[in-house]
């Protein structure tokens, strides 16, 4: 609770943001440039990029290119370098495949070092850089030590050209639709079990999931966009038609008290069902097939494997 006393009058204004992080950064340098097995220090993210900056609550982010990642990874106690440290935990990054250190500071900072084998940027220049790495330079980076070069490729037009969007196979459609419908029907025998929280996690968790896939797949209908990564400003890609009409249906359920758990499902499904239709006119020129069922036949479809549901 004290901890997070001090992050809220910290994001408040207590103290400012801006030179604090810039503190961090400014230690880094100091810190890299000492250490021989760090090669480089690259500043991604938010406090990189122009595009949807950084806020007073958001976070640092920096590649760590290393010699060997397990001796930073196996013993954290090298971020004591740049403040004190009250949370750290050891999860793999956003993208690519590597390992991230995440920490909280006592004074509110919150920093994620992704330590990046040095080998593996080499190979990764020499060869072809994957997509979903690439985007995230594409947005913004700001090199902080590099002592061998290695970023001199990243700038400019090196970066490899974006991946043209393309819309899903028939079959993937096909799989996701029935994917969809299926764990409609878990959910709702989980429900009516009273599996509450084993329900609504399905919701909120599986099933936006899928319904975020349909959405990205959905934006690209009219024009090429940037639709991030999980969900990530969706608010901002997403047509503001769309946000006005299924936003408050599909906003999350924040505990699962509700003595008629099954209306999220079949707002959901309802919210999917919009989805298909318009993959479905559009991606394959026919209205539906028979195998994705609009929202109400998969109401129906769910009624039938339950009882609970009879009256809906």
């Amino acid at each position: 609770m004290v901890l997070w006393c001090r992050v809220a009058r910290f994001a408040l204004g207590a103290t400012s943001l801006l030179s604090a992080m810039q503190d961090i950064i400014d230690r880094f340098v100091t810190w890299a440039e000492d250490r021989s097995d760090v090669r480089a220090g690259i500043v991604l993210g938010s406090r990189a990029r122009n595009e949807n900056p950084a806020d007073d609550l958001s976070d640092l982010d920096l590649a760590v290119i290393v010699t060997e990642p397990s001796t930073f990874l196996a013993d954290p106690s090298w971020v004591a370098a740049f403040g004190t440290p009250r949370l750290s935990l050891v999860e793999p990054t956003a993208t690519g495949d590597f390992r991230e250190l995440r920490v909280s500071f006592s004074d509110g900072r919150d920093v994620d070092f992704s330590i990046v084998p040095v080998a593996a940027i080499k190979q990764m220049l020499e060869r072809k850089m994957p997509e979903d790495i690439a985007n995230v330079f594409r947005r913004g980076f700001k090199v902080l030590v590099d002592k061998d070069r290695l970023t001199d490729s990243l700038t400019g037009n090196a970066l490899p050209a974006p991946a043209v969007s393309k819309l899903p196979s028939r079959s993937a459609w096909q799989e996701t639709g029935h994917d969809f419908l299926f764990h409609v029907i878990l959910a709702a025998k989980k429900a009516r079990r009273g599996e509450l929280w084993v329900a609504t996690a399905s919701c909120n968790g599986y099933l936006k999931n899928l319904l975020l896939r349909l959405i990205e797949w959905h934006s690209q209908l009219k024009r090429p966009r940037d639709t991030w990564h999980r969900g990530r400003f969706l608010e901002t890609w997403l047509s503001l038609t769309y946000c006005r009409r299924y936003r408050p249906r599909t906003q999350l359920i924040p505990w699962p008290v509700s003595n008629e758990p099954w209306k999220p499902i079949f707002c959901s499904t309802e919210h999917s069902d919009a989805k298909w239709r318009t993959l479905s006119a559009t991606s394959f020129r026919r209205r539906r097939t028979h195998s994705q069922p609009s929202s109400y036949e998969s109401s129906q479809l769910v009624s039938s494997q339950h009882p609970a549901f009879s009256s809906q």
